[in-house]
């Protein structure tokens, strides 16, 4: 296994939307394998592959952030099938480091996914669990946590992140 880096604000990989997974071979096992000890190296609740450069349909959430018995998995192709409620806590990413800042998203969700054998799954979950893995899913089409604040808020944050993104 191998920790890979992660790209930074103002990479244009992280603003692309990724292709779907349409066969899971070796290459995206071993890069779930890479992408865990990223993940685990960064002290990340989730990681996406576009995340460090891969622009593939792949989000590892690290399920033992929220049940020390369940390991972090790989979610292929998620879809946002339902979502309510309403959530306001602290975010934060790994490709905008240093910042941290309230966001308001919806506190249930439904996804559909594939696991790492194809199997078409259905997930429901609320709070953090549906926090990071909205932050993911947003990862894979293109879309940061900054881009759901308020436009006062980005206002106050934009020159931290300019000072990001010429330190990449």
């Amino acid at each position: 296994m191998s920790v890979l880096p992660i790209n930074i604000w103002g990479d244009s990989v992280l603003r692309k939307k990724v292709d779907k997974v349409t066969e899971i071979t070796n290459e995206e096992l071993n890069l779930i394998d890479d992408m865990i000890e990223t993940m685990f190296r960064a002290d990340g609740a989730g990681l996406a592959a576009n995340q460090i450069g891969i622009p593939k349909s792949i989000a590892i959430i690290n399920f033992s952030y929220f049940d020390e018995n369940v390991p972090p998995q790989a979610l292929f192709n998620i879809e946002l099938l339902e979502k309510s409620g309403s959530d306001q806590r602290e975010e934060g990413c790994l490709s905008i480091p240093g910042i941290n800042e309230n966001v308001v998203r919806p506190d249930f969700v439904k996804i559909s996914y594939q696991n790492i054998i194809g199997e078409k799954k259905i997930l429901e979950c609320e709070g953090l669990l549906a926090r990071v893995i909205q932050h993911e899913l947003d990862h894979l089409n293109g879309v940061l946590f900054v881009d759901r604040l308020s436009s006062v808020k980005r206002k106050l944050i934009n020159s931290k992140l300019k000072n990001i993104g010429k330190n990449q």
